[in-house]
């Protein structure tokens, strides 16, 4: 008995349609969810306790960090959030933000050079320029620069029995005979390090042209 006109055009609908989804899933790139983050806006600039130009970025419920656009140095991890205090918060003048929970990194009163340059066997410190950040796919991109050496890092939370955070650069200008080495002394051991990152005593970790990646787990500290 022959099937209905009206069937077998169904039939060669519903073929086609199951063949072109077959066909727009070969090779598509998966689609990405963005990390979900414990504030909106998660990233922000504010004056934190006491320090001005802070760039802060909270990247999960416990682990937040706060970078120093003076000299584009990664300056307090902890958890718990910021307490917003102040005229722009609460319209009393006098309080500011403070950072509130476990602290995992506290460099607010280092003056400490953060960056220097290797050239030709000398090293010697350099000042960075804050050039603004970003958010890429979800992601914090910050940006520094010394003449024609540019500096893109990316912090983000890594999931792990404890907070730990990944920082990675990438670096151009450079060349081959030069490296910018980065003061992590303070950060707790070990660091893993991957691409063109290198290891030094001291605790510095050295960058060459192109990208570098260190990730470090905090210990949990008590309120400071």
């Amino acid at each position: 008995m022959p099937f209905p006109r009206r069937s077998l055009l169904s039939l060669g609908l519903l073929a086609l349609l199951l063949s072109g989804c077959a066909l727009s899933g070969r090779g598509a790139s998966p689609v990405t969810t963005p990390r979900e983050r414990p504030r909106d806006p998660w990233v922000f600039r504010t004056v934190l306790d006491e320090n001005p130009r802070m760039i802060v970025a909270a990247l999960d419920t416990s682990l937040w960090v706060a970078y120093d656009a003076t000299d584009c140095s990664l300056k307090r991890a902890w958890s718990g959030g910021v307490k917003f205090d102040g005229a722009v918060y609460t319209g009393v003048h006098g309080p500011q933000p403070t950072s509130i929970g476990a602290n995992y990194l506290n460099e607010s009163g280092s003056d400490r050079a953060q960056w220097s340059l290797r050239s030709d066997g000398d090293t010697r410190p350099i000042a960075l320029d804050y050039g603004g950040y970003r958010i890429d796919g979800g992601e914090l991109r910050l940006s520094y620069r010394a003449g024609e050496v540019h500096v893109e890092e990316r912090p983000e939370y890594v999931e792990g029995v404890a907070p730990t955070l990944e920082r990675r650069w990438i670096v151009s200008g450079l060349g081959p005979d030069r490296r910018l080495i980065l003061d992590c002394s303070e950060m707790p051991a070990p660091l893993r390090v991957e691409g063109k990152a290198r290891l030094l005593d001291g605790g510095g970790v050295e960058l060459g042209d192109g990208e570098s990646v260190i990730t470090v787990t905090f210990p949990a500290r008590s309120s400071e």
